[in-house]
């Protein structure tokens, strides 16, 4: 029996936390050091000495391969990352300095500008590779409404413009199309009939159904009025008798929330499955579960909505372990408690619970 089948459920998991880590760590170290392992072997072999060779390598990429196990495709990507990022100083430096993994700098290299690079650098550090993939589709749809509206308030000048005009006219017809076989993909035969008879009879299908969804919009909010009314008042009769408002969000302001958003995630243009509830009023300090503050949103918006404004947020402080000495951990590791901390805010209800922070040693 060796002495790892004597360790506890606990013990084992903080083991191969505290070696995952120190892998993780080492691997992007190691991919920081071959933009410039690659530059010596390029410069001494301009002058007929491979500095690689009297090593016994071929290059860098079987360097890489040997020590590493790093494939040829991912010794590419750091060295294109390396070239992109002259430009954007702080971003290489990262890269060099293996603070930030390579998958997560090759994902925001696409958006990235000297004006972003800090925020993007924070963003990466803190966030999820899913959660920074979203980001960045994020930004670039901002920044195509941004140009169709400039297009259109005609910003651009001469030939461009009616190149730019032609092509979005283009666009619209064809996502005018995409809807159209989609309504009536939705619609029902007997829906249908009942909508041509309609039609047949003089009467404005468009002012029909605009008034009907009208309608429906109305409903929802004084449903929701109520129910925040009523969540409003059940929470300030358990303060009174000292009885704590529970983490649990009621059924009937799901039903309500699920009726306004549906199953998917409230973030414009994101049409992902819903799996958490937002509070736009942090749960552990306002108790409160008023469906008028809440949003559904898909696990990659929840983690960025609540990374967003993080210096703004009123996080219970963090509880780092200190060495026998009395020393603070290094930057590093206080880096990855905080990462390891934000992390574990995200319950199942949005709700923020904090515990202690062991950092382990020999990370």
């Amino acid at each position: 029996m060796n002495k790892f089948q004597k360790y506890s459920d606990k013990e084992l998991y903080l083991e191969c936390k505290k070696w995952g880590t120190a892998a993780l760590e080492a691997r992007r170290r190691f991919a920081g050091l071959l933009p410039e392992v690659y530059r010596r072997d390029q410069l001494t072999r301009s002058i007929g000495k491979s500095w690689l060779r009297r090593k016994g390598y071929s290059g860098a990429f079987e360097f890489a391969a040997r020590l590493a196990g790093m494939s040829r495709d991912q010794v590419s990507r750091i060295l294109q990352l390396e070239r992109k990022f002259e430009a954007l100083p702080k971003l290489r430096n990262e890269l060099v300095e293996g603070e930030v993994s390579v998958n997560k700098l090759a994902r925001i290299a696409s958006v990235a500008t000297i004006e972003n690079q800090e925020v993007l650098i924070e963003k990466a550090k803190i966030l999820s590779q899913r959660a920074i993939e979203m980001h960045v589709r994020d930004i670039k749809r901002i920044e195509i409404s941004r140009t169709k509206l400039e297009s259109q308030k005609g910003l651009s000048k001469g030939e461009k413009t009616v190149h730019v005009h032609e092509n979005n006219k283009a666009q619209q017809q064809k996502e005018e199309v995409k809807d159209n076989l989609k309504l009536l993909q939705i619609l029902s035969p007997k829906v249908k009939k009942l909508l041509i008879k309609l039609s047949e009879q003089g009467h404005d299908i468009n002012e029909i159904l605009l008034k009907l969804l009208n309608q429906r919009e109305e409903d929802i909010e004084e449903n929701m009025q109520k129910i925040g009314e009523q969540v409003q008042k059940e929470q300030s009769s358990k303060e009174l008798i000292g009885f704590p408002t529970n983490r649990y969000v009621p059924v009937e302001v799901k039903r309500i929330i699920e009726e306004k958003y549906g199953k998917t995630c409230s973030k414009e243009e994101c049409n992902r499955p819903a799996e958490h509830l937002h509070h736009e009023k942090e749960f552990a300090k306002w108790k409160n579960h008023d469906p008028r503050i809440l949003r559904p949103l898909c696990k990659a918006h929840h983690e960025l909505r609540h990374t967003q404004n993080r210096r703004s947020f009123d996080f219970a402080p963090i509880k780092i372990a200190t060495s026998s000495s009395g020393k603070r951990p290094s930057q590093k590791t206080l880096q990855l408690t905080m990462a390891n901390a934000t992390k574990n805010t995200h319950s199942k209800n949005c709700q923020i619970k904090w515990k202690r922070n062991v950092v382990p040693k020999n990370i």
